[in-house]
């Protein structure tokens, strides 16, 4: 497994970004996520500065978008955050791009948003649903949370603690 090179950069997604991000999406999980990747990563690009608003993010090697991912507030509790649209593009992926992406996300809502405050990061982790045996989120400091209604499972981590 090669390490990632020093040259991976991670940095807030932009409009100009929006194209090649939404392509990496599509290539690591499937052509029918389009509309809502578009859709999702626009939202973190609006103008109107919401405390609701997602933030996203990209991972850069060399210049291009090699992953994204995506932070965003519960609804129903200002201390519970979740992070979705975590993608590596397939050519990249087992070289720690995901990991860096996620601790990245971690670190952010941690220090930027909690400031340091306890609180919950949540992913549902449906990288299980093909391979059940996976323990990726786990070696990152998650834990099994409930199942959704699609069996995906829920990870869940306190930061701050």
């Amino acid at each position: 497994m090669e390490l990632m090179p020093q040259k991976l950069a991670i940095q807030a997604l932009t409009e100009n970004q929006i194209d090649e991000a939404v392509a990496v999406i599509l290539r690591a999980f499937d052509p029918s996520y389009e509309k809502d990747a578009r859709l999702e990563l626009g939202r973190s690009l609006s103008p109107a500065a919401h405390f609701d608003r997602p933030e996203t993010f990209v991972a850069l090697r060399d210049g291009k978008i090699v992953g994204t991912i995506q932070t965003a507030q519960n609804y129903a509790h200002f201390d519970v955050y979740s992070l979705s649209w975590i993608a590596v593009d397939p050519a990249m992926q087992g070289r720690g791009v995901g990991k860096a992406m996620v601790r990245h996300a971690e670190d952010h809502i941690a220090r930027n948003i909690l400031k340091g405050k306890p609180g919950t990061i949540l992913i549902v982790d449906d990288t299980r649903v093909k391979n059940p045996g996976t323990d990726y989120y786990l070696r990152m400091g998650y834990a099994d949370g409930p199942v959704t209604h699609r069996g995906m499972q829920v990870m869940v981590k306190i930061v701050n603690k």
